[in-house]
């Protein structure tokens, strides 16, 4: 019998152990969490270092603890020409490494004056975290970095960065008849878009293309105002737009 009761308080024991175990927090300081920053901070200087795309400047925050993991927000800020930007969102929508993961969130992107032989560059602030733990498997990271890429992806085939004047004279022949000089994708899934266009309908009919993508279920233009841009004149347009909002719910990380 007393061995019996030994045997029955050992499994107990062991069940009571296991649960602790399980219940203990993720490790978020020391050689090995290092070793998963290092990491994901190395797999980004690989991926913003490719033909087309020129790193500029990284900033970490400070650590977030969760219950059962802790992220660490990273902002990355890089050039690169449009046709490099949705597969920069793509890379880092794929990159895992043990239990961690890359989740893009928000996003600023703006023409700058400078251009290379494959047109102009854009500058582009890219808001994300490194998640760790149990909240990296949630459907919400899959979620929101899908979400980047489906908007872009969206916005490029609508548009395009390149101003359509070359010359004083429009070259909407054979290509979008607009163009974007500034976007921003908040973590919340609202879009907002600067660009100009070579006619009132053309802005119109950018917002009609991006309904069509099924990308969007709202979009409207807020501003329109008559401009010129090398002495042709243009229209100057201001567009918000929602994508749903891919963190909430069950699935934000607490």
């Amino acid at each position: 019998m007393r061995k019996l009761m030994l045997g029955i308080a050992l499994v107990v024991l062991f069940a009571c152990s296991g649960v602790v175990r399980a219940e203990e927090p993720v490790n978020d300081s020391g050689p090995a969490a290092f070793k998963k920053v290092k990491a994901a901070l190395d797999f980004l200087d690989d991926t913003l270092t490719v033909p087309g795309v020129k790193f500029q400047d990284l900033r970490i925050s400070p650590t977030v603890r969760w219950e059962k993991g802790f992220e660490i927000p990273v902002e990355s800020g890089f050039m690169a020409l449009q046709e490099g930007v949705v597969p920069v969102l793509k890379k880092i929508q794929d990159y895992a490494f043990a239990d961690t993961r890359l989740v893009n969130r928000a996003i600023t992107m703006s023409v700058s004056a400078e251009r290379t032989d494959g047109g102009v560059l854009l500058t582009v602030t890219l808001n994300h975290a490194l998640v760790c733990g149990e909240p990296a498997g949630r459907p919400h990271v899959d979620l929101w970095n899908q979400r980047m890429v489906k908007v872009f992806s969206s916005l490029f085939q609508a548009s395009t960065c390149e101003p359509r004047i070359k010359g004083g004279q429009p070259v909407a022949e054979g290509g979008p008849a607009t163009w974007l000089t500034n976007v921003r994708l908040d973590s919340d899934g609202r879009l907002q878009v600067t660009g100009y266009a070579l006619s009132f309908k053309a802005a119109t009919a950018l917002v009609e293309s991006l309904y069509k993508t099924g990308n969007f279920p709202e979009a409207s233009l807020c501003n329109l105002n008559r401009n010129t841009y090398e002495k042709v004149p243009v229209w100057r347009f201001d567009l918000v737009a929602t994508t749903g909002n891919a963190g909430s719910g069950s699935d934000e990380p607490r």
